[in-house]
Order: structure tokens, then sequence, then C-alpha cells
């Protein structure tokens, strides 16, 4: 099951939009949609939802802007899906702070949309399939879903996993092992995001802010060395990914 959000304050939007993800989908029934016409009304509700899958979110409202909604709604759900759509405004640094997927226009043409939202609806069934690590906290066993890595590295004879700040499962002053080496964990986590920068670590493209040829930043202020043997790899897999995103 799929749990879809909707926050425009335009009604023949939001049917435009169910029908066209409905008829994305082979079986209507895997979602379920929740439709709301103000950012208050999605804020007041977020307490009692316990999954979004996909928010799709509008940006003007007459008394909440898209951007702090987005930030509050991030709050609660920091890996889901989050798509902002607009008929008149467009992105601004802001918006880039709450990790939106996508940003539509509304004045789009019908091919254009339901060409974007193929990709949106396909980003959300891979989240949903993603494959748990399984790894060690404290003296827990526990799963950690890739979206919520920002990098792997090598320690001794495991591996450490570093969580982004946005999750809010775990104490992220604590320190989190996996058994597993870092080739096995490349291999499961390559189709994810995941790529060489290093022969030490493994880094998430999707958590990294800037680099240049001697280091990578991550959205959390955390620095990176590149390995010059990694450059290229890693430039044409940002370039891809950006590509793909935006």
């Amino acid at each position: 099951m799929y749990y879809i959000a909707i926050c425009d304050d335009d009604n023949y939007y939001i049917e435009k939009t169910k029908q066209i993800l409905i008829e994305l989908t082979e079986n209507k029934e895997e979602i379920t949609f929740l439709e709301y016409n103000t950012g208050e009304e999605l804020l007041n509700a977020i307490p009692y939802i316990s999954t979004v899958d996909l928010l799709i979110l509008d940006i003007i409202f007459p008394t909440m802007h898209g951007d702090e909604i987005a930030e509050k709604f991030r709050q609660y759900f920091p890996n889901s899906l989050l798509v902002f759509c607009s008929g008149i405004a467009f992105p601004t640094t802001e918006s880039f702070k709450t990790t939106p997927f996508r940003f539509l226009i509304k004045r789009f043409s019908d091919d254009i949309i339901i060409s974007e939202f193929k990709v949106i609806m396909n980003e959300m069934r891979q989240r949903k399939s993603e494959p748990y690590i399984f790894a060690h906290w404290h003296n827990n066993s526990i799963r950690v879903a890739p979206s919520e890595i920002t990098h792997i590295a090598n320690h001794r004879t495991k591996t450490r996993i570093f969580i982004a700040p946005s999750s809010q499962q775990y104490a992220f002053e604590s320190t989190i092992y996996c058994e597993d080496n870092l080739a096995v964990l490349y291999e499961r986590l390559k189709d994810y995001h995941f790529v060489y920068a290093h022969n030490s670590y493994i880094v998430n493209l999707r958590y990294i802010k800037r680099n240049n040829t001697r280091e990578l930043q991550l959205m959390d202020g955390t620095r990176l060395s590149i390995a010059r043997s990694k450059e290229k790899q890693l430039r044409l897999a940002l370039r891809d990914y950006s590509a793909n995103k935006y």
C-alpha cells in the first residue's frame, strides 16, 4: 500500500493529479490518498498519520508558504518523497533545504506532467522496496534504510554507518556498526545512489552538497576526501543523479 498526500487549495488540480496517479498504477486499490486544502490542515493531521510515501505540495497558500509547510513536514517524515508544484512560483534556496525530488509547474503540458509522474512513482516504489541494512547500535540489532545513510566507511574489521541528521530514529552521537564489509554493502546499495568516492568509504549521492577535485561536503557539514582514482566515477555519478532528479 502506498500513502500519497496532496496539499493544494485547487480541488480541480487534486482530482486531476489523483486521476493521473491512478492511471499510472496497475492496481488503484494499492494507493490511499490523503487530501488537504491548506498547510494548516496537513500539519494538524500529521501527528495522526503513520506513513506518507509521497507528498505533493503546492507552494503558494494564503496563510503559509510551501517552504514552511515542507520544513515542518520533514520534522515528522524526513525520508518521504516530496514534490513541489505551483502555477506561478519557482524554487528558492529555502525550497531545496527540504530535499524535494521534483518541482512541477502546473502549466506544463499533460504529456510532460505524465512523464514526470512516471519518474516520481518509480522513485516512490524504489524507496518503498529499499533493502534494509542490518547493523548494531549499542547492544541492539537494528535495520537501517539506505535513504537514511549519508555514507559508510571502513572501521577496522567492520564498517561504520553514518546516519543523516534528518532521521529521528537514532541518537546521532552513537556509533552504528555493520559486520558486512564495504564491497558487500556497495553491491547491495549501488542501485540506491551509493558510489565510491574513496577506497575507504561509499557515499549516498543524495546527501552531497558540493564537491571539488579534493573533497566533497555533505549536507550535514561533513567533509570527505576524494581519491584521485575515484574523481571521474564520482563526477559522472553526480551528473547522472542530478539529471534524473531535477
